[in-house]
């Protein structure tokens, strides 16, 4: 729906192209952030994936010109999303312990769910004042997320 709102962008045909490497992305995302997690740690990499989510999102309206960085845009907010999804088990084993951590991001992982279907009734409450109002509401709970993240033990 926001790619058809731009004439430079309304196209089917490559707003599935977008779709389609924005879910590569995602799954490019979900293998490489869990090796980058063993390398660098949760928190750390956690900070960097929602840093570079806020900022994408907060500037994804000035990418809508140009079609190549309207792409890679779209692909990095893909690829963070399979960091979500990548490093949330890891981070639980390690806060937790082997054998609570699974049971925590089993609660975890029905988040996922929940802020799913919560998420598209946000959104269509918040449509009323556009996509980039909504856009500025996500960055901001994704720099929530980082200022959360940094309270975090070892991880």
């Amino acid at each position: 729906m926001y790619g058809n709102s731009f004439p430079s962008l309304k196209n089917d045909a490559y707003l599935a192209m977008v779709g389609g490497l924005g879910s590569m992305a995602n799954g490019v995302g979900r293998a490489n952030w869990g090796i980058a997690q063993d390398k660098v740690g949760f928190k750390k990499l956690f900070t960097f994936l929602t840093m570079t989510q806020s900022i994408v999102m907060l500037n994804y309206k000035k990418t809508v010109g140009n079609r190549s960085l309207f792409t890679a845009a779209t692909a990095v907010l893909f690829l963070c999303m399979g960091g979500n999804f990548a490093m949330a088990p890891g981070a639980c084993a390690k806060l937790f312990g082997p054998e609570l951590g699974p049971k925590v991001f089993s609660v975890l992982f029905s988040s996922f769910a929940t802020a799913a279907v919560g998420g598209s009734y946000l959104n269509k409450a918040l449509m009323g004042k556009g996509f980039d109002f909504i856009f500025i509401v996500m960055a901001i709970m994704s720099f929530g997320a980082t200022g959360l993240v940094r309270t975090l033990g070892n991880v």
